[in-house]
């Protein structure tokens, strides 16, 4: 799942100041505009922050799926996004 689906499946707007990015950035020590740029991908997570989300979210915002470009593809077995649309 992506960082603004989480955020909106949590009660979130996903403005720039929803309560729930605002409580998510404090949790994974970050600023709320910089994990709103990164939500919108205009801006790409660091290495650290992106282990963070996803310690945060529970895994449900995978670093494979923030930053492929480090991380490659999620190992076998990770849990996978599940498509709506068949």
């Amino acid at each position: 799942m992506d960082l603004l689906d989480y955020i909106k499946l949590n009660g979130g707007s996903g403005k720039i100041n929803c309560p729930v990015l605002v409580q998510l950035a404090t949790r994974a020590v970050c600023s709320h505009k910089t994990l709103y740029m990164i939500a919108l991908g205009h801006k790409r997570a660091g290495h650290q922050l992106v282990k963070s989300l996803e310690r945060v979210t529970n895994g449900a915002v995978s670093r494979y799926q923030l930053r492929p470009d480090i991380f490659g593809a999620p190992p076998t077995g990770h849990r996978q996004e599940v498509s709506d649309a068949a």
